[in-house]
């Protein structure tokens, strides 16, 4: 409360000092009880009052009808994240349910590469420099989703392995593959991407949206000198003139139609750790929608540079290839190949054809018809004989379960009559 704000009517708590008009901190201030007013207060808002021409309240008959119905939902609070400041905040669990962490794994330990967006169960979208050197045997990828702490697990939490990497024609965007599918929750949730077909003009747009903010969620450094921050951090910056990301030498200007530049420059920017974290816009109803990919981070003598900007690969410029994608995958579900039928084994398939193409390269190599006949002719015998035994094994089995069967049938008659 300032200077300014110490004036009230009689009804109002006045400051401590009223002839100075310098609110006192050490005072105290009066409430008004508004028990006392609940009646009032409910007539004025059920529409049994309303104001006259002379800018009074006055009642009105107890037969009108045009009422509005009361709100029956009320005081509870629908958004329960913390407030965001300029130079970032530590987030909350659920806050960001689409970020994700990516991992690199080995036998004695893991390695944090880089963040990720959730944009369908199956796919994480990140820059593709993230995803450089994955490997599903030498070098594979888990991708952490649900959380928002980085090394410390949690109930909420999951971990899914990455079964393949697609990456862009330009090697900007990379999306990676997850073994199974993620189920929804409270904490794992996909975020927006923009509608197809919305900016024709999509370099056009990125002009015109300078000045709109958004918000960068990620591990990376808070400290240009120290480690990945231990939890999910987030900051709102705004778009600007992709000029200044050429300028800091962040991207080229003929890369200006696939990316775009955001930033405060007043000490809040990404560090390294927060590539392939996304661009997020909300919209007024309180829609998230991802814009951008974290690409490249403004570096001043191998270091973070807090006070400059952040390149950002321009989601609307690679969403017919993200589309493509997506559909791609629809599709392949879809089309299911049929079932094998029982007693089939596709392993066992494969081995009696390896088994079959080697024995007539064998055959071959003799160079004789005859021996071939031979071969071919103790080998259906075998065939037969194994086939006979596993058919006399069978109905043994069968006629032993079926004496089983009548001796207990006949002691159970005698004990129970």
């Amino acid at each position: 409360m300032d200077a300014g704000s110490c004036k009230g009517s009689s009804r109002l708590p006045r400051c401590g000092d009223t002839e100075m008009a310098v609110c006192d901190t050490k005072q105290y201030a009066a409430f008004v009880k508004l028990r006392y007013y609940r009646g009032w207060i409910g007539s004025v808002l059920d529409g049994s009052w309303q104001w006259s021409k002379s800018d009074k309240l006055v009642q009105l008959d107890d037969n009108d009808d045009a009422r509005p119905n009361m709100p029956t939902d009320c005081g509870k609070r629908k958004i329960t994240k913390m407030p965001l400041i300029v130079n970032g905040v530590r987030s909350v669990a659920g806050e960001w349910p689409w970020h994700a962490a990516v991992f690199a794994v080995s036998k004695r330990a893991r390695e944090y590469r880089c963040g990720g967006t959730l944009v369908s169960q199956q796919y994480i979208l990140t820059a593709a420099s993230c995803a450089a050197d994955w490997h599903h045997r030498k070098r594979p990828y888990v991708v952490q989703l649900g959380q928002h702490q980085l090394w410390e697990s949690s109930l909420t939490g999951r971990e899914v392995r990455v079964l393949g990497v697609e990456s862009s024609e330009d090697s900007t965007l990379a999306l990676l593959k997850l073994e199974v599918d993620v189920e929804y929750d409270d904490y794992i949730q996909p975020i927006c991407l923009p509608p197809v077909g919305g900016n024709e003009n999509r370099t056009g747009a990125v002009g015109e949206r300078i000045g709109t903010g958004g918000l960068i969620a990620g591990y990376g450094q808070t400290d240009p000198d120290g480690d990945p921050s231990a939890y999910l951090q987030a900051a709102l910056m705004p778009i600007v003139d992709s000029g200044l990301c050429v300028i800091y030498r962040i991207f080229d200007k003929h890369d200006e139609h696939r990316m775009f530049c955001a930033g405060n420059g007043n000490g809040t920017n990404a560090c390294r750790g927060d590539q392939g974290g996304g661009f997020y816009e909300v919209s007024p109803q309180g829609v998230w929608t991802l814009t951008g990919v974290i690409g490249k981070i403004n570096l001043y003598r191998k270091r973070c540079d807090p006070y400059g900007y952040v390149g950002l690969a321009n989601v609307l410029h690679y969403l017919e290839w993200i589309m493509d994608r997506l559909r791609s995958v629809l599709a392949s579900d879809m089309v299911q190949p049929p079932p094998a039928p029982k007693g089939h084994h596709s392993k066992g398939c494969r081995r009696k054809h390896h088994h079959h193409h080697h024995g007539s390269h064998k055959r071959k190599g003799a160079g004789s018809g005859e021996s071939g006949s031979n071969e071919d002719s103790n080998e259906s015998r075998e065939r037969l004989s194994i086939t006979s035994s596993v058919k006399n094994v069978m109905q043994a089995k069968v006629d032993l379960v079926k004496d089983i069967h009548g001796a207990a049938g006949s002691t159970i008659k005698k004990i129970f009559g």
